[in-house]
């Protein structure tokens, strides 16, 4: 995932693009704000970026992972319906609230504070 600079044609400045290769045939290009995070080693890339739009975005392996303003429409999407189903399973089998979850992944801790925020906000 190459951070280059480039003019722009309408305002004749600089800008820092992003081009994301998402197939074979699709390449998506973003014109960030600011590279705040990069580091390359032999088995992964990670990019922080400022995207504007989206806010901060987190690239890892060429790959948008995570934006700042649209993340939680992934997370809750994951989180809502387990806290449900698990709430409702507890309550109708033994009377009481989870208090433990397991996540597997998630990486960027976004569904961990969605579970704490449900469990304390149930509580």
């Amino acid at each position: 995932m190459p951070v280059q600079k480039t003019i722009c044609s309408e305002t004749g400045k600089e800008k820092l693009t992003i081009k994301e290769r998402i197939t074979a045939h699709l390449t998506v290009e973003r014109t960030c704000k600011s590279v705040l995070y990069h580091d390359k080693d032999v088995h992964e890339s990670e990019l922080i970026e400022d995207n504007g739009p989206l806010g901060k975005c987190l690239f890892m392996g060429g790959l948008i992972q995570s934006a700042e303003n649209d993340s939680h429409i992934y997370h809750e999407s994951l989180v809502q319906p387990a806290m449900c189903f698990s709430q409702a399973l507890l309550k109708s089998t033994e009377g009481r609230k989870t208090k433990r979850v397991l996540i597997g992944g998630g990486g960027e801790l976004v569904c961990a504070f969605l579970c704490l925020f449900l469990i304390v906000d149930n509580n």
